[in-house]
């Protein structure tokens, strides 16, 4: 009687083992393990002035107004510049923004995600809780 050495037996049924069919039910979506796109100004959908609501939209001193523009976010005391933009959804971006202001200078990641009526964006701040300002019109 032969007898089949036990390792590569093993091995074997083992790899025999993992192959299915179709996709593990656990296995991630390929296109979740992409990085999301680089893009190099912040996109006309989120460009003007944003503020914590309509009312305050006609302040112009308003401490709750930011405007965003292509590369630049300027808040009542602070400018932030744009160093690198994400976009992993077509209404979110994610921004690394140098700030300054008051004397000082700061880094910052956020998170800006446009409501569906392009109307409120909702800034995630990761030192502070969500937030979400009101489109101003002109």
């Amino acid at each position: 009687m032969s007898r089949l050495p036990l390792i590569p037996v093993t091995a074997a049924a083992l790899m025999l083992a993992g192959c299915t069919a179709g996709p593990l039910k656990d296995s991630p979506d390929p296109i979740d393990d992409q990085p999301p796109a680089s893009i190099d100004a912040i996109p006309a959908l989120f460009l003007g002035t944003w503020d914590a609501n309509a009312e305050s939209c006609g302040w112009e001193s308003s401490n709750g107004r930011v405007l965003i523009e292509r590369q630049t976010l300027t808040y009542y005391e602070s400018v932030a510049r744009v160093q690198t933009i994400q976009q992993p959804q077509p209404n979110a971006i994610r921004l690394d923004l140098a700030f300054t202001g008051e004397g000082q200078t700061w880094d910052k990641t956020l998170t800006l995600a446009l409501s569906p009526s392009g109307n409120e964006l909702t800034f995630k701040d990761p030192g502070i809780a969500r937030y979400t300002l009101t489109r101003c019109r002109r």
